[in-house]
């Protein structure tokens, strides 16, 4: 369970970051647009963050956000806030980093505009099984090795197109 008080820092920071745009924004638009969207800390995997446009909610990875605040706080809440105003103001005719995009992350927040985050995933990686075929080694997923070991799945590579076997 994420600290409270970590959940309170990022909810100031969308606060700030969501008034701030609406402020800058509402110069050439009206600020009735905007639904400043909630914030859920319910996203799972390697992923730090993402925007469910249609249901006007943030959801962030709970353990690389405590891990990494700092970033968070001065990145990624304003990435994933500049993809809910870029929806709320365009609609799904955006492209996800298109420009409009970029200019609410340099313009409106001062942030770089930066696609992927660096941040290190080792813990929240998921465990892989190690498969290979005749050209090269693959990882799978656990999920996927268990369906595997069920009998209700085969995978075949890409390349050689023949079937994975689990290297022992």
């Amino acid at each position: 369970m994420l600290a409270i008080t970590l959940q309170h820092t990022a909810q100031a920071r969308l606060n700030e970051l969501f008034n701030t745009a609406v402020k800058k924004i509402a110069v050439r638009h009206t600020a009735d647009l905007f639904t400043q969207p909630s914030l859920m800390f319910t996203q799972r995997g390697k992923i730090a963050a993402s925007a469910l446009l249609q249901k006007n909610i943030i959801k962030i990875n709970p353990i690389l956000y405590a891990q990494n605040t700092n970033y968070f706080i001065s990145h990624t809440i304003a990435h994933e806030l500049a993809h809910i105003m870029v929806y709320q103001l365009y609609g799904l005719t955006a492209k996800p980093h298109g420009l409009q995009w970029q200019k609410i992350m340099l313009e409106i927040f001062d942030v770089p505009p930066k696609v992927t985050h660096t941040l290190d995933v080792s813990a929240v990686a998921m465990r892989e099984v190690i498969y290979k075929c005749v050209c090269k080694v693959i990882p799978l997923s656990l999920i996927r090795h268990n369906k595997v070991v069920r009998g209700k799945q085969s995978y075949v590579c890409r390349k050689c197109k023949t079937v994975l076997t689990q290297l022992h």
